[in-house]
């Protein structure tokens, strides 16, 4: 039975802009009639460019800004539900781009259990819980150091930490790699795509990194607060000058594969990594 984790119905967010004491404010619409299903246990990403309105949207669906209208579930629940807001917060946890602005102390186990002591969760049971949630990201060695010693990566593995901590149905990371270095970038994407295999959380990814996406269950590309583009990674990929026009980078291993096709070589459409390439060009050679 599929169960959706998220559903959305038709929903806005409008904010005011300030202009200047003559012209005063005016108002934006971030959000732009988004119906969406993310299905319970699936990896899925959220691509778009800068300003398309991705990370309103992470902080719509983590239940942080409340729609301007339309319909919003979150495991079930009316987002704008006040008497349900603990159930959802305890559902559904985000990790926002800098992990400096989510540490409130300056102990690593500390920190990690700051989320489940503040929805009540058992002092025993809150020890538990930091052990295996900083197991869970290979952080565990790490429980007594001081958090301002620690690298980009290792912050960030332990923001993811702390949700894991009070342990959500869903994490929803807002750029998580934008500040890192691609050793730090490398860590945390195999981290959440271990959290995803191995414990079946839903991980919803907002980036603009495609190449980050390529292993997505499903791919929602948004622009001008509007979803344009939603579908599997073989669908999102095989539409490369649609891509292009939302301003997003193309893998390489697509835009050799299409190259490769257009000198005649059969190869599926939608090809993203490297290893999908090259077995793909081995399965053409041996049918030759």
């Amino acid at each position: 039975m599929v169960v959706d984790i998220i559903e959305t119905a038709g929903i806005t967010y409008d904010y005011q802009k300030y202009i200047d004491e003559n012209s005063g404010s005016l108002l934006i619409r971030a959000i732009d009639n988004i119906a969406l299903k993310i299905e319970a246990g699936k990896f899925v990403s959220i691509l778009g460019q800068n300003g398309s309105g991705k990370s309103t949207l992470a902080k719509l669906l983590a239940a942080l800004l409340e729609p301007t209208s339309g319909v919003l579930y979150i495991d079930g629940k009316d987002s704008t539900d006040k008497a349900q807001m603990i159930d959802i917060c305890k559902s559904v946890g985000i990790v926002f781009q800098n992990p400096d602005n989510q540490m409130v102390t300056s102990i690593v186990e500390d920190d990690v259990a700051f989320g489940p002591e503040n929805i009540g969760i058992p002092t025993d049971e809150i020890w538990q819980r930091v052990e295996k949630s900083l197991k869970d990201v290979d952080m565990l060695e790490y429980r007594h150091s001081t958090i301002n010693k620690l690298s980009g990566g290792q912050k960030q593995r332990i923001a993811i930490a702390g949700i894991l901590a009070m342990q959500p149905k869903c994490i929803i990371l807002d750029e998580p790699t934008a500040m890192l270095d691609p050793q730090g970038r490398n860590e945390v994407i195999r981290t959440i795509r271990e959290l995803n295999r191995t414990k079946k959380i839903t991980i919803i990814m907002i980036t603009h990194n495609i190449d980050e996406v390529i292993c997505s269950d499903q791919i929602i590309v948004i622009n001008a607060g509007k979803v344009v583009m939603n579908g599997n990674p073989p669908y999102v990929f095989s539409q490369t000058k649609t891509l292009e026009g939302y301003g997003l980078a193309v893998p390489q291993a697509t835009i050799l594969s299409n190259e490769l096709k257009k000198s005649g070589i059969s190869l599926p459409d939608g090809i993203a990594d490297d290893s999908e390439l090259i077995n793909s060009i081995m399965n053409y050679c041996k049918q030759m």
